[in-house]
């Protein structure tokens, strides 16, 4: 009696083992259920509170042009306005590698969206105005009289649903640095936008420039001169392109 016994409380502890361990199966099972459901709801809640969002944002887009043709030196004269570069300006090094040359991206930003954009471009940047003509100029109601540049060293402007500004991304560098890379300069300037809302959005974009190299002078390998790709046909110098990267939107939290 006593060894069958004992052979029952044996089963006995296995069954209430297993049971056990199924129970906590179970229960970890349930857990996993609900918080999985609760991540579900979770980001459909999130999803729901974007799109929102998206909806009442706004949206800019970015065009870019290649670099103007002539590059610009430095005025002359403090405070004066940078001077076209000379078709036939070169560069002797390296008594000169210290001269500063200029390039200018031409580029346009249009607001597709609903809500007026605050706009941040990394400078130095021209903003480019058109002026109305003033009531006795004779020209017709709404004509464009004269375009207007404002240099800041950060653009900032806003830009409201429906409107357009053009503006001038400035690239500046030292001779020495144009001709010590083959493939030329490559740098990049950041557009952020901003809306009016303490819950709205940021979106980032990058803005990729290149700027084709200094090339010896023929003749004389102490001189350098800017290097052009002359269009088809040879009606416009191809002195550089640019790109626009994908906009990364984030949502800010109250």
């Amino acid at each position: 009696m006593l060894a069958i016994a004992s052979h029952s409380n044996h089963w006995g502890v296995i069954i209430s083992v297993a049971a056990t361990t199924f129970l906590a199966a179970v229960a970890a099972s349930g857990l996993w259920i609900a918080n999985r459901q609760a991540k579900v709801s979770g980001d459909a809640v999130e999803e729901g509170r974007r799109a929102r969002i998206d909806a009442r944002a706004p949206y800019v887009f970015i065009e870019t042009s290649r670099p103007e043709w002539p590059p610009l030196v430095p005025a002359p004269m403090l405070g004066g306005e940078p001077q076209p570069l000379p078709g036939d300006q070169s560069f002797t090094v390296p008594a000169q590698d210290g001269h500063h040359l200029f390039m200018r991206f031409p580029c346009k930003l249009t607001n597709h969206g609903v809500a007026p954009a605050r706009v941040r471009v990394e400078g130095p940047v021209e903003l480019v105005y058109d002026e109305a003509a003033p009531s006795d100029a004779g020209l017709p109601e709404g004509a464009m009289f004269e375009r207007l540049t404002e240099v800041q060293p950060v653009g900032e402007f806003v830009l409201p649903p429906g409107e357009q500004q053009e503006l001038k991304v400035n690239v500046e560098a030292a001779v020495r640095d144009w001709r010590s890379d083959p493939n030329g300069l490559d740098t990049t300037r950041t557009v952020t936008v901003t809306d009016q809302f303490a819950d709205g959005i940021v979106d980032t974009t990058v803005i990729q420039l290149h700027a084709n190299p200094l090339g010896a002078t023929p003749l004389d390998a102490g001189k350098f001169g800017l290097r052009a790709d002359v269009a088809v046909g040879g009606a416009e110098p191809a002195t550089g392109h640019s790109s626009v990267g994908p906009t990364h939107r984030d949502y800010r939290r109250l």
